[in-house]
């Protein structure tokens, strides 16, 4: 390596050459780099060259017009703030280059490879470029931190000032894979871009903090626009799309980001300063302006519009010159550069398909449901449920076609109103389950048609019977009635676990009068509503005495009231009964 520099500290003068041998990042070689940079007159020059192992090399070389004088420094306004504004020209030249030695290097980006073909030019300033060129990337590898891993990516991109074309992107995650293809042509010399595109996915993991939520595919088509500070997909049309949840249950882990309450600081001052937060879009999809060209959000003057109004003042609390910027900056709060913002309307009324082991459901969106993310997510619409069933207990629920779910603005707060119902044939009985509330404040409640108290609710959801036992000879106490119903639920959850190796739908534990001796357990499933088949067993049996230490139960129940019951066990004792019931 070798370093020159000359000049004074207002108008200083550098000229670097290195060269690295071996290079690589963690365990993985690189090869050989060379890089050259030169600074005088507020003007960077540089050029570098990075040549993988397999041959492959990359060229990167440009200028970048910023002054880093020590004056420059000085000031209110330095280099780091204005180097959005600086002009840059950037030109890239890559043949068969291989980029895995980048995996690693940022903590989000846990792998990448693939070979890069890219004859490119980059212009304008560094906060609005200008791109011209074509990029290629074939049998691509990307693994991102919590969001999963793809491989077997084709990109092809060709661009300039006039038309972008994303010629082919595919990917494969898993056994699923995506295909996108899309063009923008700009309107008029400095106009903002028409988007047309269409893809489909299939089968494809939608992987969230490294936990599978869902498999997707759907087709779609959309249009919109583009400009700097907006991505505006007017139309997002999905036909039909299919989600499948997977059997394993999420875990609850502990998000990746930092909180926000937690404030890293470096000898007692904070390292991130404060800036001030954007202000939230206004635009709500719902309201019929948003419908309205001549109200739509991408219109100057609109609210949330970031577009600004030619002649205008500015925002109100936006400093109006640079004097005041510079106070603003003094005062340790930053004025928080314009985020690009991203709007969405989906259309897709209907054939939004969710399924899982325990429901099947077909679900639409509202006329102008919309999606909008700057710096945070928000939703506006409703989501409809069209037809489904869920299954709870073991039971068939079947959605009534008017359940919803609306957003508002945050999408962890949406209000939620679901009614789902379960036809019982044998006891002649319709429970009613219905959802309701808004965020984390959901209650659940149950009735009935005809009417019956809450507890033989929940009894004939867990065993498909208004009573566990019948003609028993010995009444049942809510207590232990609760404790079969609980028993139930959880040995229903098991079965999920353990599918048909252990299939049980009653568990109930009896304890004895003095202590463990006496205790009774009754396990059984219902092969259907009507036959029960089960095992019973009791500590402290006395089989000289005819009591059964295991016995096998069987139940026949061939109406409302008349059911067959059968017992056999151990001590050669067992029963047969024909019996008649009316219940009052």
């Amino acid at each position: 390596m070798e370093l020159v520099a000359r000049g004074t500290p207002e108008a200083p003068e550098l000229e670097l050459n290195a060269g690295l041998q071996h290079l690589g990042v963690a365990q993985t070689a690189l090869g050989q780099a060379r890089l050259h940079y030169s600074y005088s007159q507020a003007k960077s020059l540089f050029d570098a060259m990075l040549t993988a192992p397999g041959g492959g090399s990359l060229l990167l070389g440009g200028t970048l017009g910023l002054d880093l004088s020590l004056p420059a420094f000085q000031a209110a306004q330095g280099p780091a703030k204005k180097v959005d504004r600086a002009p840059v020209e950037v030109s890239l030249r890559a043949r068969r280059f291989d980029p895995t030695f980048l995996s690693g290097i940022s903590p989000y980006v846990r792998s990448l490879g693939g070979l890069m073909q890219a004859d490119a030019n980059l212009g304008g300033t560094v906060g609005a470029p200008t791109f011209k060129g074509a990029l290629a990337w074939k049998d691509g590898k990307l693994g991102l931190m919590g969001y999963g891993e793809y491989h077997d990516i084709q990109l092809a991109l060709n661009a300039s000032q006039q038309r972008i074309e994303l010629k082919q992107l595919t990917a494969k995650s898993g056994n699923g894979s995506l295909a996108l293809t899309a063009t923008a042509n700009r309107q008029g010399k400095d106009g903002e871009f028409i988007l047309e595109g269409k893809g489909h996915t299939k089968n494809l993991p939608i992987v969230v903090e490294d936990q599978l939520m869902a498999l997707l595919t759907l087709n779609l088509s959309m249009k919109g626009s583009l400009s700097e500070r907006l991505v505006n997909i007017s139309d997002l049309s999905i036909p039909e799309a299919h989600v499948e949840l997977p059997e394993a249950k999420r875990k609850d882990l502990q998000p990746l980001e930092r909180p926000e309450d937690v404030v890293m600081v470096r000898n007692g001052v904070p390292v991130d300063k404060r800036k001030k937060k954007e202000k939230a879009p206004t635009q709500v999809a719902t309201s019929q302006k948003a419908q309205n060209p001549r109200n739509a959000p991408d219109s100057p003057g609109m609210p949330g519009n970031p577009a600004s109004t030619v002649g205008g003042s500015g925002e109100a609390g936006s400093p109006t010159s640079q004097a005041e910027a510079e106070v603003l900056a003094e005062d340790g709060e930053e004025e928080e550069a314009p985020q690009r913002q991203f709007w969405v309307n989906i259309n897709a009324p209907r054939n939004l398909w969710v399924r899982g082991t325990d429901l099947n459901v077909q679900l639409g969106l509202s006329e102008g449901f919309r999606v909008e993310y700057a710096n945070e997510a928000r939703m506006f619409g409703e989501v409809m449920v069209l037809l489904g069933r869920v299954d709870v207990l073991g039971r068939r629920f079947d959605v009534q076609r008017d359940s919803q779910v609306r957003f508002t603005g945050p999408v962890m707060m949406p209000y939620i109103n679901v009614t789902a119902e379960h036809r019982n044939e044998n006891a002649n009985v319709t429970v009613f389950v219905t959802v309701r509330g808004q965020g984390k404040e959901v209650t659940l409640k149950t009735t009935s048609d005809p009417a019956l108290p809450e507890s033989e609710i929940y009894t004939l959801l867990a065993t498909g019977r208004r009573t566990l036992e019948r003609g028993s000879g010995a009444s049942m106490n809510a207590g232990a009635q609760a404790a079969s119903v609980v028993g139930s639920f959880v040995a229903n959850e098991a079965r999920k676990a353990i599918a048909a190796k252990l299939p049980l739908d009653v568990l109930s534990i009896e304890a004895g009068d003095s202590g463990i001796a006496g205790t009774k357990l009754e396990v059984g499933t219902y092969v259907t509503d009507k036959i029960y088949v089960g095992y019973t067993g009791r500590v402290g049996a006395n089989l000289q005495k005819g009591e059964n230490a295991n016995a096998v139960r069987f139940q026949y129940l061939f109406s409302p009231r008349w059911s067959l019951e059968g017992m056999y066990g151990d001590a050669r004792s067992g029963g047969l009964d024909l019996i008649w019931t009316k219940e009052y």
